[in-house]
Parts: C-alpha cells; sequence; structure tokens
C-alpha cells in the first residue's frame, strides 16, 4: 500500500513514462490500429503523453471546452469552416472508442484516466519520496553492533 508521501509524490508530471517496446502487439493497440490505422495509434500515445505531463495523470472530458482543449492536443481540426465544431466531433469519436476499446477509463469524477500511467505514476512516485528521505539515519537499526563503542 502506498504511503500518503508516495501518493501525493505520484500526482506531479513526469518527465517520461515506461514505454514497451511490443507495445502495438497488444490486443487493445491491435484494435485501435485496425480501427484507427497509425494515425490513430500515433493519436493514443500522443495522449499518453500529455496524461503523463498533467498534473494527477487525468484530464478533464465533461463539456465542449475540454474537447477541444484535447482536440488541439491531438491533432484534430484543420482551420477550415465549422472547424471547432468537427475537431469537437472527431475528439469525442476518438475518446469513445478509446474507452470502448479498454485503453482508457473515466474515473468517478469523470476525468479521463489510464491504469497503466496511474501505475507508472505510482513508481515515480515512490521513487521520488525515497529520493527525498536520501541519507536519513534509521530510526530502528537492524544491525546493533559495538562498532564505536568503549568496551
Amino acid at each position: 500500500m502506498p504511503t500518503r508521501e508516495e501518493t501525493t509524490a505520484a500526482q506531479e508530471p513526469m518527465a517520461f513514462f515506461s514505454h514497451d517496446s511490443n507495445a502495438s502487439q497488444d490486443v487493445k493497440c491491435q484494435r485501435l490500429i485496425h480501427r484507427r490505422g497509425y494515425d490513430g495509434y500515433g493519436r493514443w500515445w500522443r495522449l499518453c503523453e500529455y496524461l503523463a505531463a498533467t498534473k494527477g495523470h487525468r484530464i478533464a472530458f465533461e463539456t465542449e471546452e475540454d474537447a477541444l482543449i484535447l482536440a488541439g492536443v491531438l491533432g484534430f481540426g484543420q482551420s477550415g469552416a465549422f472547424d471547432e465544431y468537427m475537431a469537437i466531433e472527431d475528439c469525442k469519436s476518438f475518446v469513445e472508442e478509446l474507452l470502448d476499446i479498454g485503453l482508457l477509463e473515466r474515473d468517478p469524477d469523470g476525468f479521463l484516466t489510464n491504469f497503466r500511467m496511474l501505475k507508472n505514476a505510482l513508481y515515480f512516485g515512490r521513487q521520488r519520496a525515497n529520493g527525498r528521505k536520501g541519507g536519513r539515519p534509521r530510526k530502528n537499526p537492524k544491525n546493533n553492533d559495538s562498532a564505536g563503542q568503549e568496551v
């Protein structure tokens, strides 16, 4: 069970995250490639980068404005007539597909999350928390030898 310090540290943006070299072979990614092609696969990894760089590793996706912001991040829209509307609709469709495939989840507050990203964040949160402790003396040393004591 993670400590409060580890959980708090896990909320910080990550500079990088683990990416398996065979991720495209995962059945969820295969479904995404089948449905959206490599364009969709590239957008998926851009979304992962955005999740990693976002505090708390979750993305608001409740309003039209939320969808428009994410559409910009993912490169939807080509600066034409009705561009904003189309970007929002394309983004919503893409997110619904990711939810359907299981690459994204909605948390109880309606934010978009990814289990693997949260797992990565917790790993780095533990690393950060342990690094902040660095060099502190142990409270109860296991080896209570008599080195340095007068006899």
